[in-house]
């Protein structure tokens, strides 16, 4: 399938489409937000307008002081979307080749992978976050690690499946009979095959990934105060939540929006890479 007819079989989802955009602007915002937006705007204090609630001034209201917490929602993307995309980027460097490993060779190589990642996969991805976080301290790096560090079951048992199954076709046999090598083989016929399934599994982990590092700065292992994330914002409103739901209400939404698309984005790509889905 070229690259034309997978977009021509995706924009048949109009939701996945609409997500696909949302998740670019979201994009844009984080990589671009220390270019436009000044800082003052985000760790700025004022007393006088502290707990207001939405207004034209105000969009989302104030904090407990006096911060607009619009612009600190907008800017608190560019930390949590960098984390959900930089965690399940080393779950996938770090998930997909052992799969690969474990899928193509069997034996004692894919028993002893196996039941690495058994031992992981026996601990809530939460919980193993909380415990890197907890070792290795409390910021921006260590969150992305602790979050990509639970990433890698998924990709490993992933990419095992998929690359067991592929490991049966006959063009791999062909390659094998005219004497590629297991590397060879792996990368240049195995990998493009299993590419469909995992870039869906990638799409749906960014949400997974976002909602687990909202979670550990909602505990106060996450990124410090003053630079805002939304699961940090969260932790923040919680005291205020029923005199200024605001405070919490507005995060939230951000975080459930941008699951949302990226679970929308994975359907699609999944009805779009499926080909019993559309006639072609």
């Amino acid at each position: 399938m070229t690259e034309k007819q997978l977009w021509q079989r995706f924009k048949r989802r109009p939701s996945a489409v609409a997500g696909l955009c949302f998740l670019g602007l979201l994009l844009f915002v984080a990589l671009t937000a220390d270019l436009w937006l000044p800082r003052e705007w985000v760790i700025g204090q004022n007393s006088e307008e502290r707990l207001l609630g939405p207004s034209a001034a105000h969009f989302f209201g104030t904090d407990e002081t006096g911060r607009d917490l619009f612009w600190r929602v907008v800017y608190g993307t560019r930390s949590s979307l960098l984390i959900g995309v930089l965690a399940t980027l080393i779950g996938l460097l770090a998930g997909v080749p052992l799969g690969l490993l474990a899928g193509y060779f069997g034996g004692w190589a894919e028993q002893l992978i196996m039941r690495v990642t058994d031992v992981f996969s026996a601990l809530p991805s939460m919980l193993t976050a909380m415990a890197v976080v907890a070792v290795l301290g409390a910021s921006f790096v260590n969150l992305v690690l602790a979050v990509g560090i639970a990433s890698v079951p998924l990709f490993v048992r992933v990419s095992r499946a998929a690359a067991m199954e592929k490991a049966q076709e006959g063009y791999v046999d062909a390659a094998r009979t005219l004497g590629a090598g297991p590397g060879f083989i792996l990368f240049r016929h195995i990998l493009p095959g299993i590419l469909p399934q995992i870039l869906v599994h990638v799409t749906l982990r960014i949400g997974s990934a976002i909602i687990a590092a909202a979670g550990l700065s909602f505990l106060g292992l996450g990124i410090g105060a003053p630079d805002p994330e939304w699961g940090a914002l969260l932790a923040a409103g919680r005291n205020f939540i029923r005199t200024d739901g605001h405070l919490c209400f507005f995060p939230g939404l951000a975080v459930t929006l941008t699951v949302l698309a990226s679970c929308m984005v994975s359907d699609g790509l999944r009805d779009a890479l499926d080909p019993h889905t559309y006639d072609t």
